[in-house]
């Protein structure tokens, strides 16, 4: 996904929501590295992953203060689901992945 330093960069004031995680900016790319699911994920095991990551770092579950850094999570997580849920979105975002 990304670094805190970013966020607070881009959210000055902003706290670091608790608890969180925090991966490497390549996982940024990798829409199953941000879902924390193989590639050989089923939809359902991606479906579970996406459910357990809303609970853990929606907003609205966070203080005010950390409120940004929750919703830039919740960007990264959002958009990941929206491409792997989709057979047909999957299958060319797998193949993208292919070709680097």
């Amino acid at each position: 996904m990304i670094h805190w330093q970013e966020i607070k960069e881009s959210h000055p004031g902003a706290e670091a929501p608790s608890p969180i995680f925090w991966v490497d900016l390549g996982a940024a790319l990798n829409h199953y590295r941000t879902l924390g699911v193989p590639r050989t994920a089923s939809s359902q095991a991606i479906k579970q992953a996406f459910r357990g990551l809303v609970r853990q770092h929606h907003p609205d579950l966070h203080h005010e203060s950390s409120r940004p850094a929750s919703e830039a999570l919740m960007k990264h997580i959002n958009a990941a689901y929206s491409v792997l849920r989709s057979p047909i979105q999957r299958r060319a975002y797998d193949a993208s992945l292919d070709s680097y």
